[in-house]
């Protein structure tokens, strides 16, 4: 059942891995910057590595290394996915929708961004944050899984 588990979010990366380079250059404030777009090709890059990582789960002897593989992808990823949270509340809503959000202990500005992206109608933003918070955690709770199954092995 956990393979089948493991294999359907494998999938799931791969559509948002396939599906990105569509949804996201529609982001309208800071196309034109180049951190917008390295932080946009930073993500598409984990969720690629994590797709060969996933690939060396399938052996015993190298799922532990590929479940601490996908632990540290998944916090870089997560850090992607702030960056470009704290991006978006600044464009949407200026130094306030930052401020507030970094008031909230520094993680509130993901919050924030979706609250100003749903506000101004920018559902592609929205979809982008909460699909890379799904795969931050998602990856998160894989790769602990695999990487305790194969110690206990």
């Amino acid at each position: 059942m956990k393979t089948i588990g493991v294999l359907l979010f494998l999938a799931f990366m791969l559509a948002v891995l396939l599906e990105s380079p569509i949804c996201i250059p529609q982001v309208y404030p800071f196309t034109y910057l180049s951190f917008f777009s390295l932080l946009i090709s930073f993500g598409q890059l984990t969720i690629l590595a994590n797709v060969f990582f996933f690939f060396f789960a399938i052996w015993k002897r190298t799922r532990s290394g590929a479940g601490a593989a996908i632990l540290v992808t998944s916090y870089i990823f997560g850090i992607a996915v702030w960056l470009f949270s704290a991006v978006m509340s600044f464009s949407l809503w200026g130094y306030f929708g930052l401020f507030v959000g970094l008031i909230l202990l520094g993680v509130g500005v993901v919050p924030m961004a979706l609250l100003a992206a749903a506000v101004k109608s920018h559902w592609d933003i929205v979809e982008y944050i909460i699909v890379g918070v799904l795969l931050t955690y998602g990856n998160r709770v894989i790769g602990v899984i695999m990487h305790e199954e194969s110690e206990r092995l």
